[in-house]
């Protein structure tokens, strides 16, 4: 908590700094403490695991840490046995899906994510940020159509969605055209 709080700190004087030495201090002291929370994070998670090793919640946390540390291929492994725990089996195909993207093994990327798109009914935060996901993963195996097919589905319930309105809008040629 203590870290979460100073991070919160740091992250409020960087947006109100405007020396660019001073910003560049700010930004490696985010850094620091991201990974010090990372690294704290990721024993807790391990421990639990250790002390639970069929909650699949857990196994979720753990691979949530493992990803953000970098450690994709174990990400993967622990992503994968917390599938059967349903409060977190969307968040984790989607977690999967981005671990495969950084390892390249972007076939398994859309697999995971095309399964969580299909088994979600309701465009809801989860489902938006898999169907991202999903645009993402066919725009690097350079499927572009597939990539907008993607974003348009999140452009009709909400368009203020990260960057979709820009990425639609750019396919027709850039935007606000009077008919």
């Amino acid at each position: 908590k203590k870290t979460e709080q100073e991070l919160q700190a740091l992250r409020t004087e960087l947006a109100e700094q405007t020396d660019p030495e001073l910003q560049a201090q700010t930004q490696a002291a985010i850094e620091q403490k991201e990974k010090d929370l990372n690294d704290v994070r990721l024993f807790q998670a391990e421990a639990r695991v250790r002390a639970q090793p069929n909650e699949g919640e857990f196994r979720y946390d753990l691979g949530e840490a493992l990803y953000k540390i970098g450690e994709y291929k174990r990400a993967t492994e622990e992503l994968q046995q917390s599938l059967k725990q349903p409060s977190v089996r969307y968040k984790a195909l989607n977690l999967m899906g981005l671990a495969f993207m950084q390892r390249g093994m972007l076939d398994f990327a859309v697999k995971q994510l095309s399964l969580a798109e299909s088994e979600l009914p309701v465009m809801d935060e989860v489902k938006k940020e898999i169907v991202y996901n999903l645009g993402l993963a066919y725009e690097v195996i350079k499927q572009p159509e597939k990539s907008l097919e993607q974003w348009k589905k999140i452009y009709e319930v909400d368009m203020s969605y990260r960057d979709v309105a820009a990425r639609v809008e750019a396919s027709y040629g850039g935007g606000d055209h009077a008919a």
